[in-house]
Formats: C-alpha cells, structure tokens, sequence
C-alpha cells in the first residue's frame, strides 16, 4: 500500500469493504449509488504514538460547535481572567524587582529567573523570550483599545497573556507561573523575617483596632475571611513537606551520591552522522543523568531546608520545630488560624502564585541572598516554544464539536426514518387519486345495477330519448335538455296506467343510470389528473429523498466528561487534557466528475465517511491518542459481517461516542441497504495505559522544553547545592 498503510482484511484475505452493497440501486439518485471503503492503517511501537480510541459519528448523531465554544468562553471568563486578575500582582512584582539596583538581592533573583523564562518563546510575537516580553504590559492589561493602536511591530513586545494561559503547553506554563512568583516579592525584606516578626495576636489586636465595636467571634470571622482560604492552601502543603524535613538522612546520601559522581560531567557526543541507535542511546544516557541530577539536587534542596530552619529560632523553640508539626495540629476551623500569620507575611504577588509553589520553594526563596544568584551560562539550553507540542487546532472556532450523553440522546429520540415515505402533499394527492378510482368503479356499478321491471320494454322509446338527451348534455346544453329529458320520460305515462310503480321505478333507474355516466366520465378525468401529479410529486420527493445536503464533518470531536473536572468547591470546569480530543480520520477523497461528487468534496474535503458519500447521512471515523487510553494492537482488527455476539476473545471494537459495543458500519438509517445484517470491526487494546508505558514521564517529545525544564530545575538546585554543603561541612566542623 502506498504511503505505508496496511489495508485490513477479511477472513479471506481481501481488503474489506467496510460499505459493500449499502447505497442504493434506486435510478433517481443523482451521482454514484455505490462505493468502496477500505481501512488503512500504520504501526508503532511508541505507545506515546499509538491509537488507544476508534469511534464514529454519524452527521445528526449529537454534537455541536457552539456548546464547545461556550464551555471555551466559560473557562476563560471564570478562570482564566480571574487568575489573571490576581497574577497581575505577580507580574508587577516581577517588573519592579528589575527596576531595583542590580546588586540587590531583588534583582539579581528577578534577573535570574528572567534569564530562564527567556528560553521560552512565544510564537505569536515572533518567538520572543518569555522573560523580555513580561517585562512589559501584556495585551489583557493594556486593553483592547491601547493595544490595537499599536502598529504590528508594536504589538510583538506585548505578550497576550489570555491566550498564554489557555493554549499553552501546561508544563511549561506552569513552569512560568512557578518561575515568575519565586522572582516576585519586591519589599525590602523576606516572607520570612515578616512571619517571625508577627503572631495570630497581633493580627487580632489589629483588627479589633480598626473596628473596636466587633465582638471576639466577629473579629475571628474577620481574620477568616482575609487569610482562611490561603491557609487553606499552605495546609494542603503541609503533609508533603513534612515527609521532606523526614527524610533528612536519606536527603543527605542522595545528594553525596551525586557530588561525588562524574554524572553532571558526562559529555553526550552526536552529530548529523550518528545512526538512529546511537542517538537513542545518547537521549537515554541524557535523560539518565538528568534524573540523576534533579534527584540529587531536589536531595540538596531538603538538607539546606532542614538546617537553616533548625538553624533558625522562632518563639521558644525553632523554626523547624514549628514546621515538623503535623498537619492534624492545624486541620480545623480555629488551628488554621495559627497559619494566619504566614499568609499575612506573603505580598501579593506570591499570595497570587501560590498554588504554583510548594513550602520547601517559599523557604528557599526567602534564605537566598544575593549571593545565592550567580549569572549561569545558558548558551547551550536550546529555547523552545510555549506551546510546544500542542495541538492549537483545538481553540480555533469551529474546528471543535463537543458531545455529550444529554445530546446523543436528544439526537437519538429525533433518528428519522431509514425507509422513504410520501410527504403530507402526496399521501393526499395519492389519496385524493384513489378516490377518484373508486368512485369511477363504483358509478359504473352502480349504474350496470340500474331498476329492470316489467315495464322496461313498455319505457324503451322514453329510455331511448333520454340517452339521446344525455348525449347533448355532453355539449353543455344542460338547462334546456334537463327539462325535455323529464317530458320524454314522463309524456308516454298514460300507456302504462296500469303499471304506475314500474314507471316510477324505471324512471329513477333511468336518472340513476345517467347521473351514474356524468359521475363516471368526471372521476375519471380528475383521477387521471390527480395521477400526473401524484407521480410527478412522488418523484420529485424520491429524487429529494436520495439527494443528500451533506454538513462539514467537524475535524476534532471531544467528549465534554473527558475535559471537565471538578475544583475545590465542588464546580465543574475545564481542565487541559489535549490528548482526549478525537481528529477525524483522513481519507482520499477526490472532486470526481459528476456535480454531486465536486458538491460532496467542498462540504467534506479530505474528512472521511464509512458510508462512501452515498448513505443519507455521513458516518465518520475519529482516532484518538488518549494518554489514559490502552493502545489498539493493530494485528487484532478484525472484520465480521452479520449480527451476532463479537468473536472469540473480543470486547470492543470501532464504536460510537458514549458506547463500548462494536457498531454497525452499514446501520440502515445512515446507509439505504444492510444487506449483510451488519459490518463490524473489532480490536483488542494493550492492558496498561500509554502513560504507563511512556519510557518518559515529561508531556513534551522532542526533549527541548523538557530539558529546559529540567534544566531549570537543576540550576535552582545547584544554588542550594551549595549551600547545603557549606552547612554541612560547618556543622561538621563545630562538631569536631
């Protein structure tokens, strides 16, 4: 197969036409009545690659752009903008803490972390460094009317931090969140010296100043609405840095294991001219000594944490004392204000970050002077894009459909009907014809079944004349004939004097048998009538039946509980899961020669339909690489035609949205025919996800953000590395 698709086959051995014979044979329909459609498909042994979803959507089956975009504009108004509101502080921060004096602390630790976020780019500016373009107002702060006054060059300086936070890589945003508040905090002093200059009572003696009227409940209701869901945060902390202080023994092993190794030493030699296998072995070497880096650094980070805090007095004990507390000791409405006194010390642009950064980060941030922030050489970390290895399709308006359980639903109880059926015109045209029929049969009828008594011979000359007259009724005489038609019957009565009821019987049969031939001749000519048009209406209909406006085949389909979470307060909102989203299955479609195929190929371009463009609907193929997802082994596809149970061994198979149950390719209500009683596709999927399977554990492929990640990582490491170690080897000394 061209292209290195493998076309799946049926026990046989033949390619599978997963549409044989469901179109139609019907004349009427304009354009081919049949086609051919064959599933190709390719391997891998990435599991980071590999399809772990096959699912189809039939073109009325429940979706909509609109309810998509909608859950979009919700995100962004209830937590993008929101954040951004509080982040603002953060930014501002950030700024002022560069405008200080270079050999401040405050800006040497702003310019550090400027210096890292700088090796993101931001492609909507012309790849600008991250760092550089935040030191100036972001778009959402400037406002739409300032900034689009801005020439284009003019507006490449000006980052649109909305579409940042909602398209962006999530590691690497949360990369910049976490970098951006470590670099905030533009006051003359630390978090730290604030919290050990001020206690739970002074906070309450300050508010009982400002409002001396309140009660002790009321003040305490007060503090809890100023600090409660902040402490919250620091609590929800607690538990892992805990294990941190713990772990102290083993911290100090890890990070000697590290110095004294040769792992940050390692050169990694590749060039143009290295095979495949060698530069696969060089990233696992990579990546190896890395992990090995971060781990001994993240060690060095827990020993200079544990000794500076038992270094540090607090009240009558030390700070680490205070912190090797469990969480147990805080966890209700009246300990957690013991932990007022810590969110009262943060500003506000560390209060905005928080949720990016853990107590051990807080503490570290606060005991780095401006020693601590050596320049780093960082020519050979390669910069990479914000949004690296994300798919931005999936934000463009009109290129997403969301479904859900609600609308597959609705879309089910309004399923039209599979067969064709006359519309209300012509079920009463054809009616109105077949009862122009029947009346013409039954005037015929009626009239073989005229009154012949004993005075029919008597009445033959009187019967005779009225034929004559009905005859010229035929040319519109009908006033006059009317009237000599009764004389002839009634002029020649005497004769029959003694048969007066014979006469009266035969006299109605006579202007029965007449009425009856008016009647006759009429139906037939509005039933003849009536026919034309019901057939001409019939197959106007029939053609309209067979004539299919196709509408555009989303190219993304997402399931709304597959991006949906749940936060704190019990809310649903959006949350970033680009791998769930399913992309339509591309096909070869070309324009064809007939109006219909060119029509069909600018609706549904290179977006492929089971049915062949032929059915009443289209039924569309969607894959998806779903990192929660089990890989499809591609040697399971396997293709039964008929109903009954899967075979042997499977589950699932090619199924629709919301169902697990292998579906119906030939289902008649989208094709016209299922004359195999059904086509289905079955599979069988790995057992463990790909995320379990993923040799790495970074979202980003490629290596370049992942590695400045980490390599951002490790340059914040290698301060505290080094002062862990000047600890330790003083302590070391006073101890000898």
């Amino acid at each position: 197969m061209d292209e290195g698709y493998t076309i799946l086959k049926d026990d046989n051995g033949n390619y599978a036409d997963l549409n044989k014979d469901a179109g139609t044979k019907n004349a009427l329909k304009e354009g081919p009545n049949q086609k051919i459609v064959y599933l190709g498909y390719k391997t891998t042994a990435d599991a980071n690659d590999a399809i772990t979803d096959l699912a189809v959507m039939n073109m009325e089956g429940g979706f909509s752009y609109k309810e998509y975009e909608k859950m979009m504009n919700d995100h962004m108004n209830t937590q993008i903008k929101p954040f951004v509101d509080r982040f603002i502080a953060t930014l501002k921060e950030y700024r002022e803490n560069l405008q200080k004096p270079q050999d401040s602390a405050n800006f040497k630790r702003a310019n550090y972390y400027k210096s890292l976020l700088n090796k993101l780019t931001d492609d909507d500016t012309g790849n600008k460094p991250l760092g550089d373009l935040l030191v100036n107002q972001t778009k959402y702060e400037m406002g739409d009317e300032a900034y689009n006054k801005l020439s284009d060059e003019e507006k490449k300086n000006h980052c649109d931090i909305l579409t940042l936070l909602m398209q962006g890589n999530g590691q690497a945003i949360q990369l910049m969140e976490t970098e951006l508040t470590k670099s905030a905090d533009s006051s003359g002093s630390t978090w730290l010296d604030r919290f050990k200059a001020t206690s739970l009572d002074k906070l309450t003696n300050a508010v009982e100043v400002e409002n001396p009227n309140m009660t002790p409940s009321e003040i305490d209701q007060e503090l809890d609405k100023q600090y409660y869901d902040d402490a919250r945060k620091i609590l929800d902390k607690w538990s892992e840095f805990n294990d941190d202080l713990l772990n102290y023994d083993t911290a100090i092993d890890n990070a000697d294991e590290v110095v004294n190794s040769d792992v940050g030493e390692k050169e990694i030699n590749i060039n143009k001219n290295s095979s495949d296998k060698e530069v696969e072995e060089a990233a696992a070497e990579m990546y190896n000594n890395q992990a090995a880096m971060v781990k001994g650094g993240m060690a060095a980070e827990d020993m200079a944490v544990h000794d500076i805090l038992e270094a540090t007095k607090f009240g009558d004990g030390t700070l680490l004392e205070f912190f090797d507390r469990d969480k147990s000791e805080f966890d209700d409405k009246v300990n957690i204000r013991q932990l007022y006194p810590i969110v009262d010390s943060l500003t506000g642009g560390q209060l905005a970050g928080l949720d990016f950064l853990s107590i051990k980060d807080m503490i570290l941030m606060a005991v780095t002077d401006e020693n601590g922030y050596k320049n780093v050489n960082l020519g050979d970390m390669q910069p990479a894009s914000i949004y690296q290895d994300v798919n931005r399709e999936i934000y463009e308006k009109g290129g997403v459909a969301l479904t859900d359980a609600a609308m597959r639903a609705d879309a089910t109880a309004n399923e039209k009907t599979e067969t064709f059926q006359l519309s209300t015109l012509g079920i009463v045209l054809w009616s109105s014809t077949a009862a122009a029929g029947l009346a013409v049969a039954g005037t015929l009828i009626a009239k073989s079944f005229a009154y012949k008594g004993p005075a029919f011979d008597k009445l033959a000359e009187i019967n005779k004349r009225v034929n004559e007259l009905v005859e010229l009724n035929s040319h519109g005489y009908v006033e006059q004939i009317n009237t000599k038609m009764w004389d002839a019957m009634f002029e020649k009565a005497y004769y029959v004097t003694n048969n007066k009821d014979y006469l009266a019987a035969t006299a109605k049969a006579a202007s029965k048998s007449a009425i009856c031939k008016y009647l006759a001749v009429g139906f037939s000519v509005l039933g003849a009538i009536l026919a034309g048009f019901s057939i001409a209406t019939t197959i106007l209909e029939m053609k309209q039946f067979y004539k299919v406006t196709f509408a555009p085949i989303p190219k993304y389909i997402v399931e709304r509980t597959d991006i949906t979470g749940t936060n704190a307060k019990g809310q649903e909102i959006m949350i970033k899961n680009q791998t769930a989203y399913y992309k339509v299955v591309l096909c070869n479609r070309t324009a064809g020669n007939s109006s219909v195929e060119k029509k069909n190929y600018e609706i549904l371009q290179d977006r492929n339909d089971l049915n062949g463009d032929v059915g009443q609907q289209w039924l569309s193929l969607y894959s998806v690489k779903y990192e929660n997802g089990t890989p499809i082994l591609a040697d399971s596809l396997k293709l039964k035609m008929g109903e009954g149970d899967a075979p042997e061994g499977y589950e699932t198979g090619i199924h629709k949205f919301g169902q697990k149950t292998a579906f119906n390719l030939t289902y008649p209500k989208y094709c016209y025919r299922d004359p195999y009683g059904g086509t289905f596709v079955y599979f069988k999927t790995e057992t463990a996800s790909v995320k379990d399977l993923a040799s790495a554990g970074s979202t980003f492929s490629g290596g370049s953000v992942a590695i400045g990640a980490v390599g951002g990582l490790l340059l914040g490491t290698a301060i505290t590395l080094l002062l862990s170690t000047s600890i330790r080897k003083r302590r070391e000394n006073q101890a000898a």
